[in-house]
């Protein structure tokens, strides 16, 4: 019965880290501009998303078969999981539980980053096109002459 639990829990703890280096990609071809890869590099990160969602419910699935064979609540941590379990189980699901937090720890630094990039890639679009609306008048938006014009002392 522990054997499923850790193996779900390390199954999510890859995925994890998969998401991670998936992400850890996207933010560097977004520092970069790298338009033309960053497409397949969002489909790659959205499949490891979709991956980890399945593996998130397994685990959930798994743990609450655990809980329900050690008659804890089906809502117990791994925390409590340990504090029961016979042997070496203990030491195993506490370490499991460390590696999840960890994985899960950088996973969210990396989105915050990430979140960062885009939102500075935001703001010097927004600054360009308030920029562009600025000098419109010059004669290169809606609002300037629609014909040419003659600067002296140019030909």
């Amino acid at each position: 019965m522990f054997i499923n639990f850790v193996e779900a829990v390390d199954q999510e703890i890859d995925l994890l880290r998969r998401l991670r280096y998936r992400l850890i990609v996207l933010q560097s071809l977004t520092k970069d501009d790298s338009h033309e890869a960053m497409q397949p590099a969002i489909v790659e990160t959205q499949e490891s998303y979709e991956n980890l969602r399945g593996a998130e419910l397994i685990r959930a699935a798994a743990t609450i078969k655990l809980t329900d064979q050690l008659e804890l609540d089906p809502g117990a941590g791994m925390n409590e999981i340990a504090a029961i379990s016979p042997g070496a189980w203990e030491e195993i699901v506490l370490e499991r539980r460390k590696y999840l937090i960890e994985s899960i720890d950088g996973v969210q630094r990396i989105i915050d980053d990430l979140k960062g990039v885009l939102s500075r890639r935001m703001t010097q679009t927004e600054r360009a096109l308030e920029f562009l609306k600025e000098h419109s008048s010059s004669g290169y938006g809606t609002g300037g002459s629609k014909t040419g014009m003659l600067i002296t002392g140019a030909i």
